[in-house]
């Protein structure tokens, strides 16, 4: 059995609401305010990746997920007759009806009794009476009390906000710490070693060339090198230990040593080591590690914290890992809160204790702004702004825009709105017809009649459909071409 949904309460800051994940993603992302928990709760994933099952945890949990054939023979075994269940096979006349229920548990550790709460009802009653609906329940409980979270068994991989690179000596054990000690030790070797298990061109090829491929413009690194500092008293890190040293190369500056490069390049190559070169060292596939990196904002200008990002979703999306990334930058907000490959976490703490929760809806996403250290007053820093609304033409230079469709909406040709939301074919929509549902008129919009939908939510629909647009696709659309004219012509002198 595998608890999609699982929060927790009582540990750390936690104290009294339940928090956690309503479910996973390629891309997590937590945010929140300092000292508010974001890295408890990193904490509860790296216990969740390190048990067994849920039953071994330390903590109250309330889980959530689907019953599955496979889970549920294990207690309603097929074949078997007798005991408190009745019927000539178990499985046939008791546990095959609860395939596909969803259902709801709590466990109070260290007791893991628990109690199922499902769904339907209908379904998991006995017509037998009441003894044999609870024996139901007792053998459910059973399968719950050992239930795994679909993070169970992955490999935990942590980068913490305090990070650095050094010099170090000799260490042959492979072992990265979450600060980044370690990383010379197992560079050296991958470069230097005889071993056919350590392969060079996992450094000098892809580790090197994905370093370049977030970098792009900000730097061009030709090779990645290390030496031994063996001058007698020779400073090579911030504690002056004496030893090996990673070394990066570049055309116009030949080999410059890494403790010497600013903390973004070695944030950005620490991020590199624990994405390609840890699964490589610990002999396991991508898809089983889960991957937590604190502020990886710190010191990188955010353009270069933008491919950093777009990185890890592609890695995470190619490879089936887990990431999940603590931030304070809205550069994470503006990439992950659009995208169906990724989720934000909103982690506040009212002075008593903290909680967590998914940030599910656009309002949502506008109201953890502030958290992010932007305000409403930076919109006066705009040269312009679109604004929605009446009694524009009162605005000095402004420009009213009354659509000659019955909704915006109406201005989207039918071949993007299939493109955007993966149809093979659909009509343009009328001038005048209703695009969304009404609660007066059910059945006649546009969304439910062509695209067999009760609802669309407008944000949604105009990320997808913006992409797919273009001058050529809009010109013949009502007064389309005139007014983006007229707007742009109102930008440029807004900016002149």
């Amino acid at each position: 059995m595998i608890a999609e949904s699982i929060k927790f309460r009582g540990h750390r800051c936690f104290k009294k609401e339940w928090s956690g994940f309503e479910k996973i993603k390629p891309i997590n992302v937590i945010i929140g305010r300092n000292n508010t928990g974001k890295s408890h709760l990193l904490d509860f994933v790296s216990d969740l990746c390190s048990k067994p099952h849920l039953g071994t945890m330390s903590l109250p949990l309330s889980c959530s997920g689907v019953l599955d054939e496979n889970s549920l023979k294990q207690v309603f075994r097929p074949g078997t007759r007798g005991g408190d269940l009745p019927g000539h096979d178990h499985w046939l006349v008791n546990g095959v009806s609860l395939v596909g229920i969803n259902v709801s548990w709590e466990m109070n550790m260290p007791d893991t009794h628990c109690r199922p709460i499902f769904s339907d009802e209908d379904n998991w009653r006995s017509p037998h009476g009441q003894a044999v609906t609870d024996a139901r329940v007792r053998h459910v409980s059973q399968l719950l009390s050992e239930a795994r979270h679909t993070l169970t068994g992955r490999k935990f991989r942590r980068l913490m906000a305090d990070r650095d690179i050094g010099a170090e000596g000799v260490d042959n054990s492979l072992s990265l710490q979450f600060d980044g000690r370690g990383a010379t030790n197992i560079i050296r070797r991958y470069i230097l070693s005889s071993s056919p298990k350590l392969s060079r061109d996992l450094i000098q090829k892809k580790l090197l060339g994905d370093l370049n491929e977030i970098f792009k413009s900000d730097g061009h690194f030709t090779e990645i090198q290390v030496k031994l500092h063996d001058e007698q008293g020779a400073e090579t890190s911030s504690n002056n230990v004496n030893g090996w040293e990673i070394y990066l190369g570049e055309e116009k500056k030949g080999l410059v040593a890494l403790s010497r490069s600013g903390s973004g390049l070695k944030t950005v190559f620490l991020v590199l080591l624990n994405l390609l070169v840890m699964p490589d060292i610990i002999n396991q596939p991508k898809n089983e590690f889960v991957f937590a990196f604190e502020e990886l904002e710190n010191n990188l200008h955010p353009a270069l914290l933008r491919r950093l990002f777009q990185y890890l979703e592609e890695y995470a999306l190619r490879e089936k890992a887990t990431i999940f990334l603590t931030t304070h930058s809205s550069v994470a907000l503006d990439l992950f809160g659009l995208s169906k490959n990724a989720q934000i976490i909103h982690v506040t703490h009212n002075g008593e204790s903290a909680k967590a929760e998914t940030v599910s809806a656009h309002f949502d996403h506008l109201g953890v702004i502030s958290e992010l250290g932007a305000k409403p007053s930076d919109l006066l820093q705009a040269n312009g702004i679109i604004w929605v609304g009446a009694e524009v033409r009162k605005i000095p230079n402004a420009h009213i825009w009354i659509t000659s469709a019955r909704e915006i909406e109406n201005y989207i040709p039918g071949d993007v709105l299939a493109k955007a939301l993966e149809h093979q074919h659909l009509p343009d929509p009328d001038q005048y017809e209703m695009f969304f549902p009404r609660k007066g008129s059910p059945g006649t919009s546009y969304i439910e009649r062509r695209l067999n939908r009760k609802t669309l939510d407008k944000m949604d629909l105009a990320v997808l459909c913006a992409p797919k647009m273009d001058r050529a696709i809009m010109i013949e659309r009502f007064d389309w071409e005139q007014q983006i004219t007229s707007i742009v012509e109102k930008i440029r002198g807004w900016n002149s």
